[in-house]
């Protein structure tokens, strides 16, 4: 039952994921993407938390948006655990 289960719930992310961004800013109605942006750019704006030169790691970065924003600040490095299990 466990490995069905996950086989299910990892077939699904993988069918969700290439639309998943978009779709969330459309039901949002461009919420997330707000809410996103303020509190990545309290991180790594002029005033941010995270200092010039700063390594980020994402964790089970998803899409990769986060990984991406980060990267115009930073170098960003991703690790996505998919299939890991």
């Amino acid at each position: 039952r466990g490995k069905d289960k996950l086989a299910f719930v990892s077939d699904m992310f993988d069918r969700v994921a290439p639309t998943y961004d978009l779709l969330n800013h459309f039901i949002s109605l461009g919420n997330t993407t707000i809410w996103r942006l303020m509190a990545l750019t309290r991180l790594a704006g002029r005033k941010g938390v995270l200092k010039p030169g700063s390594k980020i790691l994402d964790v089970g970065c998803g899409t990769g948006w986060v990984t991406w924003f980060f990267g115009w600040y930073y170098r960003g490095m991703a690790l996505d655990v998919e299939g890991m299990a």
